[in-house]
Parts: structure tokens; sequence; C-alpha cells
């Protein structure tokens, strides 16, 4: 990589951009090394509130907003592609809503997987979600102040965290992500940390302990480095991978 522009994808041409803003939160390609075909999900989280689908060079295809489903989107915040069944689908954390909505390729509505709520097995305001290497689906609840594992068809497997500061303890979590080892990493943006736990939810440490203000995005390179979004410090910053 050479840190040059390749692809901007620009405002959708249609009535909902005239007068207001369009404000993406996350994006996701449909890659073909995953057997897709080269699309490319945007969701408008801060702006429409709309998901957005493009091809490969970038050109405008379509749009969903939710209501052929569980009902209009609100703030759709993450997106994740599961290419595991025999029809891909595209999952899509209803943010304010406080639900997950499943899709297919072309963005017919297939299911809603979990429901607003505070017990658990529910969301509030869910930020994040990604697949494991098993195929579980893990869901940063962050108006709940907790993460959660579920299969992929919506069955509650386990639950970490609680509000609090004390190490396994979250206040407002954000974004989650894995390391090769399987290792579960959850950025928290008012206790400002990132939080490193075993597959089992056994706390490991905490990342550059005071250094962070707000951190959002995580990711991980093929060496497993992590990379932080400080979102607070106005920084990416790039860490060693968590030791053996």
């Amino acid at each position: 990589m050479t840190g040059e522009v390749e692809l901007e994808l620009d405002t959708p041409d249609i009535p909902a951009y005239e007068n207001d803003l369009f404000s993406p939160t996350s994006a996701i390609a449909f890659d073909d090394r995953c057997g897709g075909n080269g699309d490319i999900w945007v969701a408008d989280g801060y702006g429409q509130s709309l998901v957005h689908r493009y091809n490969a060079a970038g050109d405008f295809l379509s749009s969903i907003d939710g209501t052929e489903g569980a009902g209009r989107f609100d703030c759709p915040h993450s997106l994740w592609i599961d290419t595991r069944p025999d029809a891909p689908e595209l999952l899509v954390a209803d943010r304010a809503n406080g639900r997950v909505q499943v899709f297919d390729p072309n963005g017919t509505f297939l299911a809603t997987l979990i429901e607003s709520g505070s017990a658990e097995g529910m969301l509030t305001t869910p930020t994040g979600i990604k697949l494991d290497d098993e195929g579980n689906l893990w869901v940063v609840d962050r108006g709940n102040n907790r993460v959660q594992k579920f299969t992929a068809q919506g069955e509650l497997l386990a639950v970490y965290g609680s509000a609090g500061d004390d190490e396994g303890q979250f206040l407002v979590p954000t974004s989650i992500n894995f390391d090769a080892a399987g290792n579960f990493f959850v950025s928290e943006v008012s206790n400002s940390r990132v939080q490193a736990f075993s597959p089992e939810g056994e706390f490991l440490g905490e990342v550059a302990a005071g250094l962070l203000r707000g951190p959002h995005g995580l990711a991980f390179d093929s060496t497993g480095a992590l990379y932080i979004t400080d979102t607070g410090n106005g920084l990416v910053r790039k860490f060693e991978p968590l030791a053996p």
C-alpha cells in the first residue's frame, strides 16, 4: 500500500441528500476473495440513516432504509457480511433502534436477529458487530455497557462486562475485534481505554494504559499489529501484537 487514494464513494444522487449531509459511519466490501462480487455497502449512520450499495468501481447502485423489515433504520452504525451461508447475508447494527437486521446481498430483508431492551440477549444502541472464526456473532451493546456473544441465528451464548471502570467492566464500549489467537479487544469511549480478553472472556490487560482518549475503531494487520483510532487525540496508533 502506498497511501494513494484508489477509490472515492460519492454522496448518492437521491432526494434524501438534496439538502442534507452524507455522514457515513462504516463500510464493508463483499470481497471477491470471499466469493463476493466486490459490492461495497456503506452505512450513513450520522446522516440520513440509510445503507447504500455501490459496485466495485464505486458506482451507486441502491439504498435500503429498513422499512421492508423491522422498521426504518435509526443510525445504522456498523455492518458485517456473513459469507458462511450458501447465500451470504448482510448484518446491520441498527443502533438507535437497538437491533440487528439481516439482508441478502441484494438488500432484501431476511430477519431481525436481536431485539431492543436491557435484559440479557437484548440490545440498547449496538455499535459494533463482528463474526468470529467459529461463526458466532459478537455485538458491542453500548447502551448496556457490555459485549454479548450470540450464535449466527441470534441465540445468546455469553455476556461480558457491566457498567463501571474496573477490569472487565465497560463505559460506552464502541468497537470489537479479534487477533489471530481469538483474543478479543474492546474500545471504550468514556473509560478511554482498550481492554484485551481471552476467547473465554478472561481479562488479559489494557493496551497502553493512560495513553488513549475516547478510542473508537480497532483493526489488525497480517502481522498481528493492532491499530486504534485514538479519537480524542486525533491520532491513529499502531501497537505490537499481544505477547503469547
